[in-house]
């Protein structure tokens, strides 16, 4: 690829954090989503060596900021994924203007996304199709959250997004003591009934916890679970009307 060429070369990124500023944002649904797609230049950028993880800092259970932790120590030591829900970024810097864009992937697939950037057998770089939406689920201990009068069983309770058109689905997305659920259907679920016999056949830790939803099919219960252990949960509404 010709220097000329390189100079004019701008690809599309799933930003998480431009500088100090990061891009989190509340869909109409009540969820948090992370990263912007962003053109950032190929010329004159100095892509990170070693990447890092992106770790949700929650507050209370509620998911507030990043924090970013290298995926190597000072001895070389690949540092394993700290959550269920943290992802791989590295960084770009820029010589030029000292800007700093945080960026879903790796160097590796930078690099080949500018070398091979542009036209039909260009490399694009992960996340900016949507494929990766990264979802946040807000946590709570089983021994802070009400007690089902009936059994005496802790619950769990969670908010399902109202769902406005006929094509939208429900995504459920979560884990338990930060071991991830298993992963629902990419196409999600139509109804909410559909919902909770994905959840009642994948999501029972053993047989010990069973998900209801109340009647008007905004709240999500999980009953069970044992003292102290961490439940995180988010449902979010996929479709055109996202």
């Amino acid at each position: 690829m010709a220097d000329a060429q390189i100079a004019t070369i701008l690809i599309p990124c799933l930003v998480v954090q431009f500088n100090n500023q990061q891009f989190i944002e509340t869909t109409e649904a009540g969820i948090q989503v992370i990263g912007q797609t962003l053109n950032v230049p190929c010329r004159n950028m100095i892509p990170s060596d070693i990447g890092y993880w992106a770790v949700p800092v929650k507050d209370y259970g509620i998911f507030t900021k990043l924090q970013f932790i290298l995926m190597r120590d000072n001895n070389s030591v690949t540092v394993p994924q700290p959550t269920f829900d943290s992802f791989p970024v590295f960084t770009v810097n820029d010589k030029m203007n000292n800007n700093t864009w945080w960026i879903y992937g790796t160097k590796d697939q930078f690099l080949n996304s500018c070398n091979t950037c542009c036209g039909s057998a260009s490399t694009p770089m992960p996340g900016i199709d949507g494929a990766f939406l990264p979802l946040i689920a807000p946590c709570q201990q089983f021994c802070n959250v009400p007690v089902n009068a009936a059994t005496g069983k802790f619950q769990a309770l969670f908010g399902i997004p109202n769902v406005y058109g006929v094509s939208d689905t429900f995504f459920p997305y979560g884990s338990y003591n930060n071991v991830a659920f298993a992963a629902a259907s990419g196409s999600g679920y139509a109804t909410v009934t559909l919902l909770l016999a994905f959840l009642n056949a994948n999501w029972t830790q053993g047989a010990t916890i069973t998900w209801t939803a109340t009647p008007d099919g905004l709240t999500l219960i999980a009953t069970g679970g044992a003292l102290n252990d961490s439940i995180c949960v988010v449902v979010a509404r996929i479709g055109p009307s996202s």
